[in-house]
């Protein structure tokens, strides 16, 4: 099963940003560690809790972002 999924940073106005970031994170490694990278698609990235992000349900990450995520 993929376990990339697309997730909302929750704290986006704390961190200097003007606009929802979304990005795409492997839902498996937060489930297990309670952290993950989640990679936006500017092609920065950043450590995130799970009280950080907000996954979206219902979305495939396939039909949102670049194939670069799938590597």
């Amino acid at each position: 099963m993929d376990e990339l999924r697309v997730a909302l940073l929750k704290n986006w106005r704390a961190l200097g940003f003007r606009y929802p970031v979304y990005g795409v994170l492997d839902a498996e490694e937060l489930a297990l560690d309670a952290r993950a990278t989640l990679v936006l698609d500017s092609g920065h990235h950043c450590i995130v809790r799970v009280e950080d992000v907000l996954l979206l349900p219902g979305i495939d990450v396939h039909d949102l972002v670049p194939a670069r995520f799938d590597s």
